[in-house]
């Protein structure tokens, strides 16, 4: 089953501080590449806008649990970071 870029989004937030902190200061900068509907990047642009409650809410952004879980166990949520078109090879996050 394919997961959505948006839930790839979710679960890679979820993991990578890196991106996390990047996604906070310029959430436009973490979509490129992504395919996203309007409705898709206000809930991004809505979590960028409240940092403390971050993770609480990304774990009910995704359109229900099921897909949440598949995202963060996803390997390209684990592998690639949000905004770059290439996986760094050995890079861990």
């Amino acid at each position: 089953m394919r997961i959505s870029d948006f839930d790839l989004a979710i679960g890679h937030l979820w993991h990578c501080d890196r991106c996390r902190q990047t996604f906070l200061d310029n959430p436009a900068s973490v979509m490129t590449g992504l395919k996203l509907s309007e409705d898709q990047r206000n809930v991004l642009n809505s979590l960028a806008a409240n940092p403390d409650l971050l993770l609480d809410r990304l774990r009910h952004a995704s359109t229900d649990d099921t897909a949440f879980e598949r995202a963060t166990s996803h390997p390209r949520a684990r592998l690639r970071h949000l905004g770059s078109t290439v996986r760094v090879p050995g890079n861990r996050t």
